[in-house]
């Protein structure tokens, strides 16, 4: 595993871009960003937005966890991202959701 480069992190106030393929960046808060910057993350496209995913362990048992996951500590948990912006990852608009709210939010809901 790679680790992001530290030159092409973008620090704001106290929100950092983290830098994924195709030209596409992950928001954290500051706090968060030296364990992010330990790997490499890619976005990927979800149903309704893109997220970003790294892989991580053993070559033959490799796992798959998204930043916001990661971000929570809650791997396979169902994370909720308030603005629908799957690539914001700050903490104030992370929370762990029930399926139905994110269905719910998934069809347009509020």
């Amino acid at each position: 595993m790679r680790p992001t480069k530290r030159a092409d992190i973008v620090i704001l106030n106290n929100a950092v871009m983290i830098p994924l393929n195709g030209g596409r960046f992950a928001l954290i808060d500051l706090s968060d960003l030296h364990r992010v910057s330990m790997h490499t993350w890619t976005a990927w496209k979800g149903r309704s937005t893109y997220y970003a995913k790294t892989t991580y362990g053993p070559a033959k048992a490799r796992k798959t966890i998204y930043l916001h996951q990661f971000i929570l500590d809650s791997p396979g948990a169902l994370i909720d991202h308030e603005n629908s912006n799957g690539l914001d990852c700050r903490r104030h608009n992370l929370r762990e959701a029930a399926r139905k709210l994110d269905r719910y939010k998934a069809a347009g809901g509020a």
